[in-house]
């Protein structure tokens, strides 16, 4: 089951207790996700470039970023442009947690609440790995914004209360680069990096790290002989109440 799925059977519920509290970015993501991949985004329908197999009607997707759905071909575009960015050396998980009594902060003032988080959190590792008693160097990290766990068995409408608080304000970027690896000078240090590292001996210099993908390659092939699938035509939701209302007359 899916986000979507529960707004659909219990959002009405949800709503009648707590859109009093709702703010713009919480109401927009909630009903860009109860529309997605439904008729009221429109849709368009796919044909194979190179068997000519046709797709029937495919509904759009809402693209929000809180959407789980949506953002799943993001995230593996993400993961796949981090690996190329992988040295072949030891890396570390580290996570910083907030005290419960912190939360009403984070709820009232969440863009400046988690800015300092980052900067508290980043700010710590940069500083205790540059002690000369612990690691005396300079150190690259990502951080990343994780503000719930789901593992957590929970009702529905408790469920997407939790979902909701935890929507982004706008524009706020959950993931960044810290040290070696701030964005401005990422390549230039992770170029150096591998070189220092096969001057070690024991990691020789890998392949030059693969381009990445272009914006407009192939998302999805076709299910018949593997070939690109390309959007033919598009459909807005209008076109596709009225082909739902032809086909069921």
């Amino acid at each position: 089951m899916e986000v979507a799925d529960i707004l659909r059977a219990q959002g009405n519920q949800f709503l009648e207790r707590y859109q009093s509290s709702f703010g713009y970015q919480q109401l927009k993501a909630f009903r860009a996700i109860l529309r997605c991949r439904s008729a009221a985004l429109g849709g368009h329908i796919d044909v194979c470039l190179k068997c000519g197999h046709q797709e029937g009607i495919s509904y759009n997707s809402c693209r929000n970023r809180s959407c789980p759905k949506c953002q799943a071909q993001a995230r593996e575009r993400w993961l796949e442009a981090r690996q190329q960015e992988l040295l072949d050396t030891g890396y570390f998980h580290v996570v910083f947690t907030v005290p419960h009594e912190l939360n009403p902060l984070a709820l009232n003032s969440p863009a400046r609440f988690y800015d300092l988080l980052f900067a508290a959190s980043s700010q710590t590792l940069l500083e205790v790995a540059a002690d000369p008693k612990r690691l005396g160097a300079e150190i690259g990290f990502l951080s990343i914004l994780h503000s719930w766990g789901s593992n957590v068995l929970l009702d529905a409408v408790e469920f997407l209360r939790r979902f909701f608080i935890h929507v982004l304000p706008k524009g706020f970027v959950r993931i960044r680069h810290f040290g070696l690896l701030s964005n401005r000078f990422r390549r230039r240090n992770l170029t150096l990096a591998r070189k220092l590292l096969a001057l070690d001996g024991c990691y020789p210099l890998p392949p030059s790290p693969s381009k990445k993908p272009a914006a407009n390659s192939v998302l999805w092939h076709c299910p018949r002989c593997g070939g690109p699938m390309s959007v033919v035509r598009r459909l807005t939701a209008a076109e596709m109440s009225l082909s739902s209302h032809i086909h069921s007359s």
